[in-house]
């Protein structure tokens, strides 16, 4: 008969430690080489073992050289996070929700989230890793459970932090932002959702801020941008606008922000809004690109329009196209409709983007062959002259998804007229899975080799 015996795991890494010095040292020394670690997550036994170790260690950490660590901490009351990590410690993710198990009848075990009891729990989690890690320059923070009430005042005694992020429940009211910002001199990167940002008082500045990701309802973030904060080295913004309806709020807080000090220095932009038709009468794109033309440095657009109200045209892709004419990268996506911008509105691209390398479109209406497109095609890009465009990369997979007919041809001649330095695919190669499920794309790409290979017989 086996007979398992369970020992403490005070007393089993105390044995260790006496009776075998050398496989405690040579531990020690392996775990003085670990630089990073992924994501740790510990139960309870894991927890306690470690503790032992780090007790046995005359309270030190084993990982003294650790730089970057994404702890999940998931048992109520556990603080052994503070005693893990040391000054060497450079960027820390931090997931603070609790979980309960419950084994049913039938003996399985289910996790879920649990309510933290104690709410004086992560007010002394938090406390204690400004001494243990002072020269944390990367935290991001996320939690079902937590209060901002009880992280923000925590953290402001990281004055050398550069990128902050914080998520889910830990939300930064105008007060919060000010403390921030005032204690974080040297904070670069900015990742928060906003709360009761409705007419904040005051103004707060960011000097070394260079990067913003901003969450929060459009009427929030007009009141960010309105005569309360101002970052002049910011190059950076990310904006995700959470309304569920359209509102008046959403073209005004693109006015607000096409106001601001630091709108002529932006070089990347990040726009995501995601409504249903609302009670207030719709802005159109152009309303939209209205605002945002006026931000002439951009160089990286990332526009996710997923509003059940847009309509993209023809006109609305040329102001696109004119809105930016340093632009590297676009991509544009929105939400398929029953109105599509026809592909020849590509040829903007070429005429106004002389150093666009990256586009993205959502979908475009293509001719078929029965509505006899290529004289279209044709016609629409002889006008442009973009020999030497330096565009590299063109994403269409929403276009060309599915089955259909096309002029394959006619559109293979009109896209490498226009954009002559697209990279293709490895011949024979799948390529990506809308490609191999139509298979139209390949065909494009192959009439394409056939065109360059002709060009080079004649040159």
């Amino acid at each position: 008969m086996l007979t398992i015996q369970v020992v403490e795991p005070e007393v089993f890494v105390q044995t260790i430690h006496v009776k075998e010095p050398d496989l405690w040292e040579h531990f020690l020394h392996r775990a003085s080489y670990v630089r990073e670690i992924g994501t740790a997550s510990c139960r309870e036994p894991e927890l306690a073992l470690m503790c032992a170790v780090i007790q046995q260690n005359g309270g030190c950490t084993f990982l003294p050289t650790l730089q970057k660590l994404v702890w999940r901490n998931g048992i109520h009351s556990d603080t052994s996070l503070r005693l893990l990590v040391s000054s060497s410690l450079r960027s820390l993710e931090l997931d603070v929700t609790t979980y309960s198990s419950l084994t049913t009848a039938n003996g399985f075990e289910h996790t879920f989230a649990a309510p933290i009891i104690d709410q004086t729990y992560p007010a002394t989690l938090f406390a204690g890793l400004t001494n243990a890690a002072p020269n944390l320059y990367r935290l991001v923070i996320t939690g079902r459970q937590l209060s901002s009430s009880v992280v923000i005042p925590n953290l402001l005694g990281f004055e050398r932090i550069r990128e902050l992020s914080l998520f889910r429940e830990v939300l930064v009211t105008p007060d919060a932002l000010r403390s921030i910002l005032t204690a974080m001199p040297a904070l670069e990167l900015l990742n928060v959702r906003l709360q009761d940002f409705t007419s904040p008082s005051g103004k707060v500045c960011s000097p070394s801020l260079r990067t913003l990701i901003i969450h929060g309802s459009a009427r929030y973030i007009t009141g960010l941008f309105t005569s309360f904060f101002d970052a002049p080295s910011l190059d950076s913004l990310s904006l995700y606008m959470e309304d569920e309806a359209y509102t008046v709020d959403h073209p005004r807080c693109l006015y607000v922000l096409s106001k601001t000090s630091f709108a002529s220095s932006l070089r990347e932009l990040q726009l995501r809004t995601i409504t249903q038709q609302g009670s207030a009468p719709s802005s159109s794109l152009a309303d939209t690109m209205e605002h945002l033309a006026g931000l002439r440095a951009l160089e990286v657009v990332d526009l996710q329009l997923q509003d059940t109200w847009v309509r993209i045209d023809d006109d609305n892709m040329r102001a696109i196209a004119r809105a930016w004419p340093r632009v590297q990268r676009l991509k544009l996506a929105y939400t398929p409709s029953n109105a599509f911008p026809p592909l020849t509105s590509l040829r903007y691209f070429a005429q106004y983007c002389p150093e666009l390398r990256y586009l993205y479109v959502s979908k475009m209406s293509v001719p078929a062959i029965l509505e006899e497109a290529t004289p279209e095609l044709e016609g629409s890009g002889a006008v442009i002259q973009s020999a030497g465009h330096p565009m590299r990369t063109l994403d269409m997979r929403m276009t060309f998804v599915g089955m259909g007919s096309y002029d394959v041809a006619g559109i293979a001649r009109f896209l490498d007229g226009l954009f002559p330095n697209l990279e293709l695919s490895a011949e024979g190669a799948n390529g990506n899975a809308f490609a191999v499920m139509s298979g139209v794309w390949n065909r494009i790409e192959g009439e394409i080799r056939k065109l360059r290979a002709q060009k080079g017989l004649q040159g």
